[in-house]
């Protein structure tokens, strides 16, 4: 996971909010521009946590696949859930997917 480090969702809140089992450990990746994050997604080189307009054309071109267009989370602005064709071949990107696609069908499921 590509997180930000600014004063948007973190990866910890929106993991907390999702109800996901989730471990202290901070080490990884810290990237510090929206623009880096974005990049790195649509290098493969992860899942990152961005706002839709920010990714709305590399979605449109293909570049980046949402995974979960269908789900709306509250937070101040829409974030989407993005990652690139090729990312979605490795395991633990696929896993996550499988997983947060999951949780939401059973969230919505109980409302």
């Amino acid at each position: 996971m590509i997180p930000i480090a600014a004063d948007f969702p973190t990866w910890r809140e929106w993991l907390t909010r999702a109800g996901a089992n989730q471990t202290t450990d901070d080490r990884g990746l810290k990237i510090n521009s929206t623009a880096a994050v974005i990049n790195a997604a649509v290098a493969a080189r992860g899942v990152a946590l961005v706002r839709n307009a920010l990714v709305a054309q590399e979605i449109d071109s293909g570049r980046l696949v949402h995974l979960m267009p269908d789900a709306r989370w509250p937070v101040k602005w829409a974030y989407y859930i993005v990652t690139s064709s090729k990312a979605l071949r490795r395991y633990e990107v696929t896993a996550f997917h499988d997983w947060i696609v999951s949780y939401n069908e059973h969230r919505l499921a109980a409302e």
